[in-house]
């Protein structure tokens, strides 16, 4: 089959969009491959949304303004009118490259692929920043691509449609289902589409709570037992993230200025599971945790991965170039009293978890995901 033969279905769900609707839509019509079929399902706006799609509605193939159940139930509404040969969705909050839909058409020809996906841009407060896809086995854990630069053949979303019961991420559900049914993915190395930070799956704890359900549901019903567990387990210890990045997204919004720089050696005080989640967490971003501090005897002479776990010392006989990290829940006040006993001094010597904790979403932000 010929290239210009493939008929592409494009969909566009929204909802009160006016700001952003314009671009979104000039990004499909101003396509280098024509062979397009543009939908758009509106979710009932009542600001100027649809007055600016209806300057549109002579290039348009359907278009309907009702109320709907949300994001997917109206993506689904838009798979049963498409009649093209492979689906695309874009937001009414991103836009297409202008040769995204003729790349993704020449790999599904190239690849026999059921599944093409590609590159994006993610753009945040006029700032853009490339995001390559990762190595498909993570889609097990997290969405390794963009549904924005994603296309798919339309009979396997027709009997996969997506599942409404998942409010942020059914998208996720729908491709992993798609990987454990073992469909054939293709990754295309090219920008497909731009995506704007501020949608729904940008809060990152209602995003990860929501994968969670989703991840584990799904790999339980194709998967056998040892590997729903290791898929499970491994989803798990990913929990740390999604807290750094709301933190870091607070940080932002109220910058401050810590003096604990990494290449200073760090003392948890608190041997307890905050401390041995926290040391974890130190370990993965390559911070020197030298050892544990403690106020239970009990604890002291004892090891984590090889840290001694001891009382506290005075700031004379402890060297200079170590902080103090508390990693206690309660009890800080008691804690804080102690280590000013000792000599040392808050902001300069230690720091309280509201205060590291700060900076280290601060620091997962800037050298693990930028």
């Amino acid at each position: 089959m010929k290239y210009k033969n493939i008929k592409v279905s494009i969909v566009t769900v929204c909802y009160n969009s006016e700001v952003t609707i314009e671009q979104t839509i000039r990004s499909v019509l101003s396509q280098s491959y024509k062979n397009i079929e543009y939908i758009i399902i509106d979710g009932a706006s009542t600001d100027q949304t649809l007055d600016i799609i209806k300057e549109y509605k002579n290039d348009l193939a359907y278009l309907v303004s009702e109320p709907d159940k949300g994001i997917y139930d109206a993506m689904n509404k838009g798979i049963k009118k498409a009649t093209g040969d492979i689906i695309g969705f874009i937001n009414s909050d991103d836009w297409y490259s202008e040769n995204a839909v003729l790349s993704i058409v020449e790999a599904f020809l190239s690849s026999k692929a059921d599944v093409v996906y590609g590159n994006t841009m993610i753009v945040e407060n006029g700032t853009h920043k490339m995001v390559l896809c990762a190595d498909l086995d993570n889609i097990c854990y997290r969405m390794v691509f963009g549904h924005q630069a994603a296309f798919v053949k339309t009979h396997i979303l027709r009997e996969n449609l997506f599942d409404c019961a998942y409010k942020i991420v059914a998208d996720h559900a729908f491709f992993l289902s798609l990987y454990f049914q073992k469909k054939s993915f293709f990754y295309k190395n090219a920008l497909i589409a731009y995506f704007r930070i501020g949608g729904a799956s940008s809060c990152a704890w209602k995003t990860y709570m929501d994968d969670k359900k989703a991840v584990f549901r799904i790999s339980k019903k194709y998967v056998d037992k040892a590997r729903y567990e290791q898929i499970k387990n491994v989803f798990k210890k990913r929990r740390i993230y999604p807290i750094f990045l709301f933190l870091s997204q607070k940080l932002k919004k109220n910058q401050k200025s810590y003096n604990l720089e990494n290449n200073k050696k760090l003392i948890l005080y608190g041997a307890g599971k905050f401390g041995q989640i926290a040391y974890a967490t130190m370990k993965n971003l390559r911070s020197d945790v030298v050892a544990f501090w403690d106020g239970d005897c009990k604890k002291w002479g004892k090891t984590i991965d090889g840290k001694l776990i001891t009382e506290p010392i005075k700031k004379q006989n402890q060297s200079s170039d170590a902080y103090v990290l508390i990693t206690v829940v309660d009890e800080n006040e008691k804690i804080e009293e102690r280590l000013k006993s000792l000599g040392y001094k808050c902001k300069t010597d230690y720091f309280l978890p509201c205060e590291w904790v700060k900076y280290m979403a601060g620091f997962w932000l800037n050298h693990v995901i930028g």
